[in-house]
């Protein structure tokens, strides 16, 4: 009875504090009732919580143990297991048992995978990849075996299915270019035939161009299909599709910007183009709830104003006949200024508001869930800034004159900025990167990631990136003065002799390149004493840099002091 009530409410996306709050206590209070709710209450009720936002943690550790008693049973129903797995991952409860035990079972050797795979309809084929996708829990065999068995089916699928597919195994650690290529011509027969709304065509977009898998002649029939209904983008999907091109662009900077001319002109046209509707004049309040989106909207100017007007400067684009109104334009610079800011605490402008103790609404599971979210961005701010700060410690040892966190008008923000060589060194971290490593140990950068370091090149900046798990295996100071050297080095120029490494170092790795920095500095030693003397301004200036170096490390530790205590007593309360 619980279960069915739960799963109308959440049908209907009505979240209801009171019944939420009653069944979560009932079924909390006894681990027989959560275990006599079967695989199709495990199912029901995990799945309604999932679309109200109810996030609450002691009821999915009771749903994940009581899922694991109804296994055998889940497991012979495909849709009751995709519903249970996506909301797990949706509400964001690591239940990495339930993964683990259904890709165990969905790999068996023994024939039963196999009869499991073949039982999942592509709604269960792409729930299962996004889920694991987004849980983070890594399953090689599985995510290769769910790609197989959409490969397979794909004759089968309808038009309708394509797009949370392609979308689903876009996101996904492990590439699957098999089922990109094979999808492919269904794709195209489809948007010749008119089958994709404009939401499909956006993930469509996004999920070959995310996946690098974009084609000319794909991005050509996307910008085809797309201008035929440009009157009926809303602002979602418009500039996610816009925003895809410019991601396209990496690899197919001319087909990408035939196809953005395309659909921009074409929504230009369109008496009822978004573009062209009075509500796209946003009140302050509608801007911040669209912040994602206006920020991507500026990107795709960016890029219109920098990559595609040098490399086709006599398209219609280039000469500004299809390029975005000014007001998103605005909306957008201001996003992504906002957007770089929460970044360099490590927080989303939702988990700031969690973090200062606010709510941006709805229950209060769902609110601790988003201020425990909050917390753990926090504590990677407090760890971006240690990194920050030491990297900018290791530049002054090495004679490097930076700005830290500088802003550019643009919008995008340099983490240190070696304004004299036009060199932008960025301190990447986990959220600029996959959540799971590949098989070398490193990870992938994310969609969003590659796409502003692209751009901060065509800003005019080199761009030298010092990924998080390389910078944090470093264990001293030695060798990241060598890290940075090598990395400055490979930027173009030397650095300067002072400290660095020399330029027959080698590079093959922290600690050799720590030992050739300590060779460097003992030679840099001797040739000094066999010198003679050196004058008095230069021991000066030398003396005077020692000082302001120790004040700048004893300043960046209180900071840093500062800032575990501040992580230590927890957000602030009203």
């Amino acid at each position: 009875m619980a279960a069915n009530s739960c799963w109308a409410f959440g049908a209907a996306r009505h979240p209801h504090p009171r019944l939420f709050g009653a069944v979560s206590a009932a079924l909390c209070a006894s681990s027989f009732r959560v275990e006599s709710l079967g695989s199709q209450g495990v199912a029901n009720v995990a799945w309604a919580y999932a679309k109200v936002g109810q996030a609450d943690a002691a009821l999915f550790a009771s749903l994940e143990r009581a899922a694991l008693l109804h296994l055998p049973e889940l497991l012979r129903h495909s849709q009751q297991l995709s519903n249970t797995l996506w909301a797990f991952a949706t509400l964001g409860h690591r239940a990495p048992a339930l993964f683990g035990a259904v890709a165990d079972a969905a790999t068996a050797a023994d024939g039963s995978g196999e009869q499991l795979l073949a039982s999942l309809g592509p709604q269960a084929v792409a729930n299962l990849a996004w889920s694991y996708a987004t849980a983070a829990h890594r399953a090689d065999a599985l995510q290769d075996a769910l790609a197989a068995t959409a490969v397979r089916g794909l004759p089968a699928y309808r038009a309708a299915d394509l797009p949370f597919l392609l979308s689903a195994f876009s996101l996904s650690h492990r590439p699957a270019p098999q089922l990109f290529e094979a999808a492919a011509p269904l794709v195209a027969t489809g948007l010749a035939a008119g089958h994709f709304s404009p939401p499909q065509l956006a993930s469509l977009a996004l999920a070959f161009a995310a996946a690098d898998q974009a084609t000319p002649a794909l991005l050509e029939a996307l910008a085809e299909a797309a201008a035929r209904q440009a009157g009926a983008f809303r602002l979602d999907a418009f500039a996610t599709l816009s925003w895809s091109f410019a991601v396209a662009a990496g690899a197919l900077p001319e087909a990408a910007a035939a196809g953005a001319e395309r659909f921009l002109a074409a929504a230009r046209r369109a008496p009822r183009s978004f573009v062209n509707r009075p509500h796209t004049q946003l009140s302050a309040e509608e801007a911040e709830e669209a912040a994602p989106q206006l920020a991507r909207l500026w990107q795709v100017q960016l890029w219109l104003e920098t990559e595609v007007a040098r490399q086709l400067p006599r398209s219609a684009v280039a000469l500004g006949r299809s390029r975005l109104p000014t007001h998103l334009v605005e909306h957008g610079r201001a996003a992504l200024v906002a957007s770089e800011a929460a970044a360099a605490d490590g927080l989303s402008p939702r988990d700031a508001l969690a973090a200062s103790g606010g709510s941006a609404g709805g229950s209060a599971s769902r609110s601790a869930a988003a201020e425990a979210r909050a917390q753990q961005a926090l504590r990677e701010g407090g760890a971006r800034r240690q990194r920050l700060s030491r990297l900018s410690f290791a530049l002054h040892m090495g004679g490097e004159a930076h700005t830290s966190e500088l802003r550019l008008e643009e919008g995008y923000t340099i983490d240190l900025a070696l304004e004299a060589r036009r060199v932008a060194v960025v301190v990447a971290g986990r959220a600029q990167y996959e959540q799971l490593p590949r098989a070398d140990g490193t990870y992938a950068p994310t969609t969003a990631a590659r796409l502003g370091w692209r751009q901060l090149g065509a800003l005019g900046w080199e761009v030298v990136l010092v990924p998080w798990f390389e910078w944090d295996a470093l264990d001293s100071t030695a060798e990241r003065r060598a890290y940075i050297d090598e990395r400055l080095r490979r930027a173009g120029g030397a650095a300067p002799e002072a400290g660095g490494a020399p330029a027959g170092a080698d590079p093959a790795g922290p600690a050799g390149a720590a030992e050739a920095a300590a060779a460097a500095d003992h030679a840099h030693v001797e040739e000094g004493r066999e010198g003679g003397e050196v004058g008095e301004a230069q021991r000066a200036g030398g003396l005077q840099t020692v000082e302001a170096l120790e004040s700048e490390l004893k300043a960046a530790r209180a900071r840093i002091s500062e800032l575990e205590r501040l992580l230590a007593s927890g957000p602030p309360r009203e």
